[in-house]
């Protein structure tokens, strides 16, 4: 009879361990799915940071190019204007 008890407490004792390892990994488990989101949502704001600038450093250059390519322009007709009215 002694013998019986004591498994049955064994038993008891081990599904109760057992039980609370499963909540501890399930809250492990939890911690973790939260935190990926948490990262995915990180890099999703990051990645809409670096398109911006990226957007807005390519506008920048193109800006710029253009700038330069109608002063160029500007010079040459003025240029050519001077030149053929000289005469």
């Amino acid at each position: 009879m002694a013998e019986i008890a004591r498994l049955e407490r064994q038993q008891v004792n081990q599904a109760a361990v057992l039980r609370r390892k499963a909540e501890e990994a399930a809250a492990a488990n939890n911690r973790l799915k939260e935190l990926l989101q948490k990262q995915k949502v990180v890099n999703d704001s990051k990645a809409k940071k670096q398109d911006k600038a990226d957007t807005s450093s390519i506008g920048a250059r193109i800006r710029v190019r253009s700038c330069r390519h109608l002063h160029r322009s500007v010079l040459i007709v003025s240029m050519l204007y001077v030149t053929l009215n000289a005469d």
